[in-house]
């Protein structure tokens, strides 16, 4: 797998070749390493310790580079331009990037390196370099992969390797975007739903985020030179739950008290068992009687139990149908009650009597 931040590459010809053969340096020790003038990297500079730290890391990277060490050298190199930018030293961070074979970052630092000269007039980069900087280019145009690229939904972000893409070309039928150019860092939003993209031959992975949306990461293979479509897009987001209504005094000052047919449910059990139980001992009670004068007493017990039982379930009875006129039926059918009044109906059985007691 090939990633932005790797290493390793074939060169175009070994180092070794090229020193035996005496050719124009193009990254190694004096023999073989583009160098920048002694005018300026002398004592022109406002700074003279930075210019001569820059001198000494230039000749570090190409000590690095005769011996093949290309991080080394890329690393040194960097470090000296970033003390004193010249033309030469940003060619050896291309040719360096290329012997790495990172062929987008090597493409972005020929290009500068050309750029730089032609702003200073063509005199700072060596005829021979600038030739060979335009053949390295035209090399790395043919390795580079090219993949047309569409985002949904368009506005989010993608990187790929980590790294965050770099806007080469704004203007044509749709955007070019170069891959792994640029440092690591989080992903930024296409700047269009489709665009196409540069990347370095090998295995990338592209990842896709938005707001709202879990993240989708996609790992993908080219070929040197390849064309291809890939197609990024964000699975659909979880639904948001449903809000529970929030309940307050007010809420719960008008909402209609809740119905339980439980107690109507339990005063007609007991209005039954009563009306039964007033039959059953009543029939008793007659039976015994129609047996003879002398069996009267012995009826006063089941005849009491008959009444006790009529009473009951009368009560029972009572009950069930005032609580199903005023709780039941209520709830059902009236609207919302807004006073904080009340209703309670509660039965009572004493030892010779029972009935109903109501709270209004």
């Amino acid at each position: 797998m090939r990633r932005c931040s790797g290493s390793g590459g074939v060169l175009a010809a070994p180092l070794a070749a090229l020193l035996l053969a005496a050719s124009r340096p193009v990254v190694a020790q004096p023999a073989q390493v583009a160098q920048p003038d002694a005018a300026s990297h002398g004592a022109a500079s406002p700074d003279e310790a930075s210019t001569t730290k820059a001198r000494e890391l230039f000749s570090e990277g190409s000590e690095r580079a005769r011996r093949g060490d290309w991080s080394q050298a890329l690393a040194a190199f960097e470090r000296s331009a970033a003390l004193r930018p010249h033309p030469v030293t940003t060619y050896n961070i291309g040719y360096c990037e290329r012997a790495l074979g990172r062929y987008t970052r090597a493409r972005k630092r020929l290009g500068e390196a050309l750029a730089e000269n032609a702003a200073h007039g063509g005199v700072e980069l060596p005829e021979d370099l600038a030739r060979a900087a335009k053949g390295y280019l035209a090399e790395l145009e043919r390795q580079i992969a090219r993949a047309v690229v569409s985002v949904s939904p368009e506005g989010a972000a993608v990187s790929v390797d980590g790294r965050p893409l770099e806007r080469a070309v704004m203007d044509g039928p749709r955007p070019v975007l170069w891959a792994c150019t640029r440092d690591l860092g989080p992903a930024e939003v296409a700047p269009a739903a489709t665009f196409e993209l540069h990347l370095d031959p090998g295995t990338h992975v592209f990842v896709v985020s938005m707001a709202g949306y879990p993240d989708s990461v996609i790992t993908k293979s080219f070929d040197a030179g390849s064309e291809a479509n890939v197609v990024l897009t964000l699975s659909a987001p979880p639904p948001a739950p449903t809000p529970t209504p929030a309940v307050g005094p007010e809420s719960e000052a008008n909402a209609p008290a809740p119905s339980s047919r439980l107690p109507l449910y339990v005063a007609l059990g007991v209005a039954g068992a009563g009306l039964a139980t007033g039959l059953v001992s009543g029939a008793i009670a007659i039976g015994i009687k129609n047996e003879g004068v002398s069996r009267y007493p012995q009826a006063y017990t089941p005849a009491d139990v008959s009444t006790a039982g009529f009473i009951v379930g009368g009560a029972g009875a009572a009950f069930a149908a005032i609580y199903w006129w005023t709780s039941v039926r209520g709830a059902d059918s009236a609207p919302p009650r807004t006073d904080p009044g009340r209703v309670a109906v509660v039965p009572w059985v004493g030892a010779a009597s029972a009935g109903v007691a109501g709270e209004f």
